[in-house]
């Protein structure tokens, strides 16, 4: 089974809706892990995302790229970036938000394969709302009914 890309941007569906998936370009100047192959199965892609349009390239880490070894290689190479660990499941999940909320590396593992969603935010996610997706995603429950009703995704 192939790895599935779960985006980060997306986990904040726990409180709203995604709509409108089409092509798009490649994904803002975010650096590619070393050796990593394009995943010509997929193509780029492009969503609304509670008032956000996310655009997004995915990849695969070569060789014996951990989920762990590429989480901490983006977050040594997006300087001041903010990393969210997702809760574990059937996809182990990383994501690394990159200063100012423009971009993000969303590393996920399954059965071995190691693959990279780089993501770009228009307009960006500001450091508040970074901080309120990761504290949705750890349950908190308060933080989940704010990011509903702050990203106002029910009216997409």
């Amino acid at each position: 089974m192939k790895a599935t890309i779960v985006l980060p941007a997306l986990m904040i569906a726990v409180a709203c809706g995604v709509a409108r998936v089409s092509q798009a370009s490649e994904a803002g100047a975010l650096p590619v892990y070393p050796g990593s192959m394009p995943l010509t199965e997929h193509v780029p892609g492009a969503t609304k995302v509670c008032g956000h349009m996310l655009t997004w390239k995915e990849y695969r880490a070569t060789g014996n790229a951990s989920l762990g070894t590429v989480a901490t290689w983006y977050q040594q190479h997006l300087p001041g970036s903010t990393r969210l660990d997702m809760a574990p499941g059937e996809v182990a999940h990383v994501t690394v938000f990159a200063a100012g909320g423009a971009g993000a590396a969303a590393i996920s593992a399954l059965s071995g394969d190691t693959t990279i969603a780089l993501e770009h935010f228009a307009p960006p996610y500001s450091q508040t709302e970074i901080s309120l997706m990761i504290r949705a995603e750890r349950g908190d429950a308060a933080a989940r009914a704010q990011a509903k009703a702050q990203f106002h995704c029910d009216d997409e």
